[in-house]
């Protein structure tokens, strides 16, 4: 079984594999967070680790159990967080699906195991760097009860399915009624950003302004859109303010679900090296993070109204012959392709600071430009509709974000629907504290209007900052605002039926209850097969492209001829179509049987496509299994990368992987099949809020947008950072408190270079 002698820890593994004693009970790996790794790292657990061992030990053999949180009462597995605020009660439990692996000698006794619990990334972040450190507690009928087989037997060696239930002995090893410590957090957001969302949940923006008597004062929660009588908060960037009023802290009020009696809880928490906000302790500066590989986010439609987001794209006049000022036509016209209406979501519009459309498609050049045209609908083009759809503005078909890239001004015009008749949409979004939330909100709704997620000086002065948020006009203590569920705002002189907002706790919730149950739906996960599978090989479900760029494919009609595409250039009711794959079968799940050549992502690989994260993981290194057992959490993030990268079994390509900073045997070095990352910044700059210390201008105006920290980040100590002017990044980084959630996308340094491994 040793086909994996590439890897950092093959040595290692062959020298740990030796019988362990009859009574000895390792635990290489109990991890909370993301579910984006939540299968990847299973199949790296059974098929490699656990398999390896039993390999090389006669009579020993491998188990697996899984449970699903859906699962009634949903209580099979959670995280445990036990600090409590004084004269208060700790956070409730966060439960989640479940995997465990395990390795019985041969009296039938466990010797290995590794376990996970699948919840969200910030989540994930909180109780991993919860000081005390939180618990994985499973419950006690887990010993009775059977597994869901919530990973198909196919990905993993044998096909085995679950066992019956999950063996006793397994379930003591893990602590029992007590719980088991957590060795890992699995996050989809670095662990500043994880910080910056929560800080953003619990606040309120001081009325006052800033205590060194900024003029500008706020309102309580600054969610929504200053109006040109009152412009709160004008004197400061947007960016990484929206306090959303679920506090105050440590521990607030729940994010309720609109599709179930599921909550999220936004709870404070500290960085490594700074003291904890309830305990008071110190948070070990020992804990890193580690790279995993790269994943976009896919926008999801629900196509199963063909009067709706079902239906075909018109034919567009030539603007040579249609009548003047008329939006919808192209120059030379356009003949419909037969494929969908709404396939596009325009997020950058080229928007002149004039008003003036330098196109062909409006015959009076400047038109825009004089003032008593300005008030026309023609005029009045949306500069960033993708950010203005999710902010909860122009919620229906006649949207300025679907208009397809026929011409560059025409983009963030509205369009025209094909039948004539406009349709109410339902937007569905994740809960704040969800990190695919958090990667949507800072790549796509809050972007600046360049590819750089942070501020630039133009001209000696700011960029026009954010002033739109997934949370915009949503103040939870009116009512249907928790759960979210509210009309959306209408657009300039509009007059159709607006659509609605609602909010979905959890991937599963928003794809398989939000979009798959309700026609003309949008929402957004990060893409893997398993987040895809109900709306798969269905053209009544599709994923649909930002800027014209594919998320998945190297195009949307497959023009390539990807074998596992359902795409076909000649069927263009098929373009859109999320793929599927069946392990072992057709199109197998390996990404040679998926894309062409198994270049997998073509536009994470190029660059090109904006909605994407770096997945991580966080583990201590004062914990031998962090990196020193060659069966523990290094060891599993080497193992599912080579999966994917030399199509193993159960190597599904759900992400893009790095090479997690061992030898340079694929890719770029320890880039692996990345090619671009993003930059890193710092949250503090003039007239900003700083996320580390509640409020407080710093003396260093152009903030800081550096290149990559260390692949194994060390946190600085309490008082290191930041501190103003104090860069993030040095020549050679070690200290990290910076985001990247929306950073500048940048080429990775080639390998062997003089910044080769220092990524994330």
């Amino acid at each position: 079984m040793m086909k994996r002698i590439h890897l950092l820890f093959a040595a290692l593994l062959v020298a740990a594999i030796a019988v362990p004693g009859a009574s000895a009970q390792t635990v290489h790996f109990a991890g909370a967070g993301s579910s984006a790794m939540f299968q990847g790292f299973m199949v790296a657990a059974y098929n490699d680790l656990a398999t390896d061992i039993v390999a090389a030990n006669p009579g020993f053999t491998v188990h697996h159990w899984t449970k699903k949180s859906s699962t009634a009462p949903g209580t099979w597995g959670g995280a445990v967080d036990s600090r409590t605020p004084s004269g208060g009660s700790p956070p409730p439990v966060e439960y989640g699906n479940v995997w465990i692996v395990w390795v019985d000698n041969a009296s039938g006794l466990p010797t290995d195991i590794w376990t996970d619990l699948s919840i969200d990334s910030t989540v994930g972040n909180r109780v991993f760097l919860a000081t005390p450190r939180a618990k994985l507690l499973l419950a006690a009928a887990d010993t009775s009860t059977a597994g869901d087989n919530a990973i198909p037997a196919t990905l993993l060696v044998g096909g085995a399915s679950d066992d019956a239930t999950l063996d006793t002995n397994v379930y003591n090893a893990l602590g029992g009624a007590t719980g088991f410590t957590l060795t890992a957090g699995l996050t989809d957001i670095r662990p500043e950003d994880a910080l910056l969302a929560t800080n953003k949940i619990l606040g309120t923006v001081p009325a006052a302004g800033f205590p060194s008597g900024h003029a500008n004062a706020c309102p309580p929660q600054d969610t929504g859109v200053p109006g040109a009588a009152a412009p709160t908060c004008s004197g400061f960037p947007y960016l990484y303010s929206f306090a959303l009023g679920y506090g105050p802290g440590p521990i607030g009020a729940q994010i309720k679900s609109e599709y179930s009696a599921t909550a999220a809880t936004p709870v404070a928490f500290g960085l490594p090296g700074f003291a904890d906000p309830i305990t008071g302790t110190t948070v070990p500066s020992t804990v890193k993070i580690f790279p995993v590989g790269e994943a976009p986010i896919v926008l999801l439609a629900n196509r199963s109204n063909a009067a709706g987001l079902g239906q075909v794209i018109g034919s567009h006049p030539n603007c040579a012959t249609a009548p003047v000022n008329q939006v919808n036509c192209v120059p030379g016209g356009w003949t419909s392709d037969g494929s969908y209406y709404v396939r596009n979501m325009w997020d950058q519009h080229p928007y002149p600071p004039t008003g003036a459309f330098p196109s062909t498609s409006f015959p009076s050049t400047g038109y825009c430009s004089v003032p008593a045209n300005q008030g026309s609908a023609t005029c009045h083009i949306t500069r960033r509709p993708l950010g203005n759809l999710f902010a909860g503005n122009l919620c229906e078909g006649r949207n300025t974000a679907f208009s397809w890239p026929l011409d560059p001004a025409l983009e963030g015009a509205r369009t025209t629907i094909p039948n004539g008749v406009d349709f109410p949409l339902t937007l569905v979004y994740r809960e704040p504290l969800s990190g695919t939330y958090s990667t949507f909100e800072f790549d796509e709704v809050r972007r600046m209007g360049t590819t750089m997620g942070n501020l630039t000086l133009v001209g000696g002065l700011y960029g026009k900052p954010p002033y739109i948020s997934e949370e915009s006009n949503v103040q939870i203590a009116n009512p249907n605002n928790n759960p979210l569920n509210i009309a959306c705002q209408a657009g300039f002189a509009d007059t159709d039926t607006e659509g609605t907002r609602k909010r979905a706790i959890g991937t599963g919730e928003l794809v398989n209850t939000g979009v798959l149950g309700t026609a003309d739906s949008i929402g957004y996960a990060f893409f893997s097969f398993s987040n895809v599978s109900k709306l798969a090989a269905s053209t009544k479900y599709g994923y649909l492209m930002i800027d014209g760029i594919d998320p998945i494919f190297q195009d949307y009609s497959n023009s390539i001829g990807n074998p596992g595409q359902p795409a076909a250039s000649g069927s263009p009711l098929t373009w859109g179509e999320l793929p599927k794959c069946v392990p072992g079968g057709v199109p197998d799940c390996k990404a040679s049987a998926i894309w062409v050549s198994g270049l997998s992502f073509p536009h994470l690989r190029d660059g090109t496509y904006p909605a994407w994260s770096e997945l991580r993981l966080l583990c201590d290194t004062s914990d031998t299994t962090c990196e020193t057992d060659a069966n523990g959490a290094q060891a599993l993030i080497e193992h599912l990368q080579a999966d994917i990268h030399f199509d193993n079994l159960g190597g599904v390509p759900d992400l893009l992987p790095f090479a997690g900073g061992g030898p340079a045997v694929f890719g770029n070095g320890a880039y692996g099949d990345a090619s671009f990352v993003r930059a890193h910044y710092k949250f503090v700059s003039a007239n900003d809020y700083d996320l580390f210390n509640n409020i407080a201008p710093y003396s260093n105006a152009t903030p800081a947008t550096t290149h990559m920290s260390n692949t194994l980040v060390t946190f600085g100590g309490a008082g290191t950072c930041p501190v103003a002017n104090q860069p993030v990044n040095g020549p050679a980084p070690v200290n990290e408190c910076g985001g990247d959630a929306g950073g500048w996308i940048i080429a990775a340094p080639p390998a062997g270079g003089a910044s080769n491994g220092q990524i994330q």
